[in-house]
Order: C-alpha cells, then sequence, then structure tokens
C-alpha cells in the first residue's frame, strides 16, 4: 500500500466508501424498503377482499330481506291456505292459483315493494305448498332445490332455527361451471303456521359485477359446508381440500404448499368464505419491476460515482504533484520556491504559504544555527586555552625543583606524577565527556598540587557519593570555579583558606556543590556573569535576591555554555555569594542528560 500514489489510494479508498454506501442502500431497499411495499400490497388485497365480503353480505341482507317481503305478502298466505285445503287439484284450479300467485308476484315486483335493491335482478322464484304437491314457477319451469334441502338434516336445522337457508347447488365439485344458489324461507300465516315454502334461485351475475375489478386473482367463494358458491376457473382437489381445511385458520391471507396466497374472510351473514388466489408472481409483479429499476439505479450510481471520484482525484492530486515537484527542486545551494497555486484551490494556496514561510523560517534557523556553531567554537577554544593556567604549571615545576634540591625525591615524582596526569587528563579527547569520578580524580591532583604551593595556608575537603560517581559531564567543569576562588576570593582574605566539594544525589538528580570562605563576589560583577550567561542562551535556573553579589569570568561563562549544551533546559545553576563572607556554586543535573555523547 506504501508504494501506491495518492490519486490511486483516494480512488480505492472513496470507491470503497462508495462501494460500501452503495450496498447499503441496496441492501435497505431490498430488506427493508420492499419488505414495507410487501406488506403494503398484502394489505390492500386483504382490504379489497374485506370490501367484497362486505358487497357480498348487503347483496345476502337485501336478497333475503325481499325473499321475506313476499314470503309476508297476505294474497300469497291466503292462496297458500286454500291450496292446503286440496287434496288434488284440477287443471282448472290448478290455473287458477297459478294465475293469482303470478299476479300476486307481479303486483309485489312492480311496486317495488319486493327488491330493496335496484341491483337485484332474479333468475326464478319457486312457491311450494306445504305438502309439496303444489309448485308454482314464475320465470321458467326449471326444477327446484327445495326437496334438496328437506332431504338435508343441515338444511333443515337452519330452517328451523334461522327460518332461511341458502343452498348451493353447485355441492363440492371443483370444476367451473354456472352455478346457482337458493334463499328458501318457510311461509308462515300469523298464528305461526307452515302454509308453504318461498325459493328464490340466482346466478353469478351478480358477484360477477362484485368482482369485476382489473387485475384481481382468481375468486373462490366456499359456504359452511365446504360447498362451492362461486368458481370462475377450474380449482384442484389439493386446492380445494387446502381451503376447506383453512376455513378456521386465524390470519387473513393463507400460503400453500406451491406458494400461492389466499386472502380469506369470512361473511357475517351468510357465513360464505371468500377467498382471492393470487400466485407470487401475479401478486409482486409491480414490485419486482420496482426491485429491478432500483438495481439499474444503484448500477448507475456506481459508475457515475466512480467517474466522480476519479475526476475528483485529479483535480486534488495535480496541484500537489506539481508542488512536490518544485519542493524537490529545494536544497542548500537553492531555497527558491516558486509555485503558482491561485489557480487551483484555496487549500493548496495555503499549502503554498505555509511551505514558503517554513523555508523562510528555516533559512533563519540555519542562519542561526551557523551562527551558534561558531560561538560554540569560540567557546571551545577560550576552554581549551583555560584547561591549565600557564602560570600553574610554572610553579608546579618551581615545587619539583625545590624539592629535588632538598633532596625530597619522593615528593618530587609524586608532583610529577600527579602533573603528569593532570596534563594526560586534558590532552586525552579534551572535548570529549567524562564521568564523575574521573572529573574528581583530576581536582585531588590540582589541589593537592595547590597545597604543596600554598602550604598550611589551604585547607580542601572533596565528598563524592558512590551512586552518581558514573555521570557524564564536559571534561574541566569544577576546576574553573576552584581556580577563580585561588585566584580571586583568597586575595585580601586571611588564611586559612577552605574550599569544599560536594558531589551528591538528590530527587533523582546530582548536584555539585562548591563553596569557598573567600571575599565573595560583588553585585556588579554578579549581574554581569549572569548577563553574559543570558547572552549566550545559556539554560539556567537563576536563584537569587537583589543583593547577591557576583564573579566575573569568561572560564565560569564557557562552563555553563559546556553543561547546557549537554543537559539543556534540564540544568540548574546558581550562584550564592556575599560580600567578605565567601562563594558557594551549586549545579545540578538529572541522572541521565539529554545527549550520552557529545564533544563539549
Amino acid at each position: 500500500m506504501n508504494n501506491i500514489n495518492l490519486q490511486t489510494k483516494i480512488i480505492i479508498s472513496f470507491s470503497i466508501v462508495m462501494f460500501v454506501m452503495v450496498i447499503s442502500f441496496g441492501l435497505y431497499i431490498s430488506l427493508y424498503f420492499m419488505k414495507i411495499q410487501e406488506d403494503r400490497i398484502i394489505e390492500n388485497i386483504e382490504e379489497l377482499t374485506s370490501k367484497f365480503t362486505k358487497q357480498i353480505d348487503y347483496y345476502m341482507r337485501d336478497l333475503t330481506q325481499s325473499a321475506r317481503n313476499l314470503a309476508y305478502e297476505p294474497g300469497l298466505i291466503e292462496q297458500l291456505k286454500i291450496i292446503n285445503q286440496f287434496d288434488d287439484i284440477n287443471d282448472y284450479d290448478l290455473t287458477m292459483f297459478d294465475r293469482n300467485i303470478g299476479d300476486t308476484i307481479a303486483r309485489v315486483v312492480s311496486l317495488n315493494s319486493f327488491s330493496l335493491s335496484p341491483n337485484i335482478a332474479y333468475t326464478n322464484i319457486y312457491v311450494y305448498s306445504k305438502n309439496m304437491k303444489y309448485k308454482y314457477s314464475f320465470t321458467s319451469t326449471s326444477v327446484g332445490n327445495l326437496e334438496k334441502v328437506l332431504r338435508d338434516k343441515l338444511y333443515q336445522n337452519d330452517l328451523e332455527k334461522d327460518k332461511f337457508t341458502i343452498y348451493c347447488s353447485n355441492s363440492n365439485t371443483s370444476q367451473a361451471s354456472a352455478p346457482n344458489y337458493s334463499i328458501i324461507i318457510p311461509i308462515m300465516d300469523n298464528l305461526g303456521n307452515l302454509c308453504g315454502y318461498l325459493e328464490i334461485i340466482q346466478d353469478n351475475h351478480v358477484l360477477d359485477e362484485i368482482f369485476n375489478v382489473g387485475s384481481l386473482g382468481k375468486c373462490i367463494i366456499i359456504d359452511k359446508y365446504n360447498n362451492i358458491v362461486y368458481l370462475k376457473e377450474p380449482l384442484g382437489d389439493k386446492t380445494l381440500t387446502f381451503l376447506t381445511s383453512s376455513k378456521t385458520s386465524g390470519g387473513s391471507y393463507l400460503r400453500d404448499s406451491s406458494n400461492n396466497y389466499f386472502f380469506h374472510f369470512k361473511s357475517v351473514y351468510s357465513q360464505w368464505h371468500v377467498f382471492i388466489q393470487y400466485t407470487t408472481e401475479s401478486l409482486f409483479a409491480p414490485l419486482n419491476t420496482m426491485k429491478f429499476a432500483n438495481y439499474i439505479f444503484i448500477f448507475v450510481l456506481l459508475i457515475l460515482s466512480l467517474m466522480f471520484i476519479y475526476y475528483f482525484s485529479r483535480i486534488l492530486t495535480t496541484p500537489i504533484i506539481k508542488l512536490r515537484d518544485e519542493i524537490l527542486k529545494v536544497n542548500g545551494s537553492n531555497m527558491e520556491f516558486n509555485f503558482d497555486g491561485v489557480s487551483y484551490n484555496n487549500e493548496i494556496e495555503m499549502l503554498n504559504k505555509a511551505f514558503q514561510d517554513m523555508l523562510f523560517r528555516l533559512k533563519e534557523s540555519v542562519q542561526s544555527e551557523i551562527t551558534a556553531h561558531k560561538e560554540e567554537a569560540k567557546a571551545r577554544f577560550s576552554a581549551l586555552q583555560a584547561q591549565m593556567s600557564p602560570h600553574f604549571i610554572h610553579n608546579v615545576l618551581y615545587l619539583i625543583s625545590i624539592s629535588i634540591r632538598n633532596n625530597k625525591g619522593d615528593d618530587a615524582v609524586k608532583m610529577c606524577k600527579q602533573l603528569s596526569n593532570m596534563l594526560r587528563y586534558i590532552v586525552n579527547s579534551p572535548f570529549s565527556t567524562v564521568t564523575l569520578e574521573e572529573e574528581i580524580s583530576y581536582m585531588w591532583n590540582y589541589l593537592s598540587l595547590q597545597e604543596k604551593s600554598y602550604g598550611d595556608a589551604i585547607n580542601y575537603s572533596i565528598d563524592l557519593q558512590e551512586s552518581i560517581k558514573l555521570i557524564t559531564l564536559p571534561r574541566l567543569v569544577i576546576q574553573p570555579f576552584v581556580e577563580n576562588a585561588i585566584q580571586h576570593g583568597f586575595i585580601k582574605c586571611k588564611p586559612p583558606w577552605k574550599i569544599s566539594i560536594s558531589c551528591i544525589e538528590k530527587n533523582d538528580s546530582w548536584v555539585i556543590i562548591i563553596s569557598d570562605n573567600g571575599i565573595g563576589i560583588k553585585p556588579d560583577k554578579l549581574d554581569e556573569i549572569w548577563e553574559k550567561i543570558s547572552g549566550n542562551n545559556a539554560l539556567v535556573t537563576q536563584e537569587r535576591s537583589d543583593d547577591t553579589p557576583g564573579m566575573c569570568s569568561m572560564g565560569i561563562v564557557n562552563t555553563v555554555m559546556r553543561l547546557k549544551l549537554l543537559y539543556g533546559e534540564e540544568l540548574s545553576f546558581d550562584i550564592c555569594s556575599n560580600n567578605g563572607s565567601g562563594t558557594t556554586v551549586s549545579i545540578s543535573g538529572p541522572i541521565k542528560p539529554q545527549i550520552s555523547s557529545l564533544e563539549l
């Protein structure tokens, strides 16, 4: 991935994001939105099936009420009472009865007192006498269904209980035909005596009109005794068995083993079960079309997104590539930068300005670094010059010659060895770091030779804690302070002169304390030292009061500079001095310096 250029990375990254978004959108459409649409289609068909069932209820209620109105007609009841008195009716009487009953029925129909609904049209009307010896057909000579009903105990119970029954002539056949159904009502007088029966036979033209809705599935009606009432197309025995066994099933739609949907509602009045059958394909055909359109839309959206991502990546990376080419031209000898980002966008222009500002600051930093190295070289040179005073060497050589002259060979040998160790310590990599133990060993030799020179006038003590022997320091960082005390601090001070060097560990830091009992430092001299240290950007901690005296020594300033190059901001340096009461120098730093090896 690291070897792929920026434009390719942008295209891959945005393509993955866009792909995830598009797939998520597609999954949302397929799994959530389409499911909602499926549920909505099912709800619509359920509502439509419920409306059909209610219309059938209204129709059958009107048809039954119309039949009752005719059955309660007084003229028809009187004619049937007369007919029931005859054991045998001759042709003349039969003609007279037919005429009278026909006139009664025609009068009721013509006066619109029979039909409660203008949409009701009758296939035939039959009137039977009590003993079934007389039968009148109003519109045709076809055979009625009363005899079948009276032979069936189920329908007899309906007549006795509900005073009417609905009989379907189709029985339980599963083949499409021209079925009809009958409304049969017993005709009774005011005393509740049975006078005869009224049968109204209807065909399916009214049900055809109810179900005459475009794109409607296969409509099936089954009565409570599992007889088919309405069927326009052949119905398989397996499907019929499924429907008859599912009439009592809960829910408003069912699914068979062939994945067909059957939407089911039960008529409250007629006790008919209305089913509307759909195949899965026909039911969800609009939804499948929507799914296909959705897939096409997602594909087109994905292609357009990829084209946009490529175009966007070109716009974004072209100025960056040009900016990179200009940056590659920058080097130590050529720090000029020319890039016209105005024609691209604000961000590239801001990047251009930021890089130019960085180059300007880099130039200043390089110049400051060069100046700092020059100052450091001067400081090192000054430190090298101040490493050992020629006057000190002259005094030591003079003491050696006196010892030899006075036949003190052991003292002369000892002083020669100490001087040799000091010179070797100075000459051996004079700018490399040393351990505190090595620095203290050098100071032992130095103060021992000074003691030979000054005799009992000078007393010194050195204390080195074991835990900080191996800390690293620049070479010769203690001598300048001791030498300053001997050369300047003890000039106008009476012996004995005391010098104390203490090296301890405190709070995870090392501390070197150098103190003397000399004349101290004047305040103006101490201010001069602090000014020079601050002018050379020494990172130290200044802790003093306004009346703190001081001294002026280039060796001290150079020593502080070399220490701060090794320990940086973690170095702490302080001079505490009161005029006439001695000087105490305190230097401290972390146990581990910022850099492990540095030529200082």
